[in-house]
């Protein structure tokens, strides 16, 4: 069974039941690196600085979003944390729809789910 992307819970009504996400599909790709032509050591990334052309540590680099002025607001850690997050642990079901109606732009990362535990609560659904 491939890695889990993801574990979530599918809410039915009264009836929850935990599931954990996985890809449905596998790439077969060989991955390439960009190396150096002689030796094929391989290359490494360098963070540099578009403002002064320096070259920053791990430690010397934030997040930013860009402001409507054209300046940059640099955010903090602290600030990144107090950010709400949605909940994204709960599948909701809402509905379900025709096979048809399902934009074929949407096969491109089919994923599949299986149950965590609440077996139990598996077998009463089906």
């Amino acid at each position: 069974m491939p890695t889990a992307i993801a574990k979530k819970v599918i809410t039915f009504s009264l009836v929850s039941i935990p599931v954990s996400v996985h890809p449905a599909t596998s790439q077969h790709r060989v991955p390439l690196h960009m190396v150096h032509d002689r030796g094929g050591g391989r290359l490494r990334y360098r963070r540099v600085c578009k403002l002064d052309g320096q070259e920053l540590a791990e430690g010397e680099i934030a997040r930013g979003v860009e402001m409507p002025d054209g300046g940059t607001l640099v955010l903090s850690r602290q600030d990144l944390e107090q950010l709400p997050t949605p909940d994204t642990k709960e599948i909701r079901v809402l509905g379900f729809l025709n096979e048809s109606r399902v934009d074929p732009l949407h096969y491109d990362n089919p994923v599949a789910m299986s149950a965590r535990s609440g077996q139990l609560a598996l077998k009463v659904v089906q």
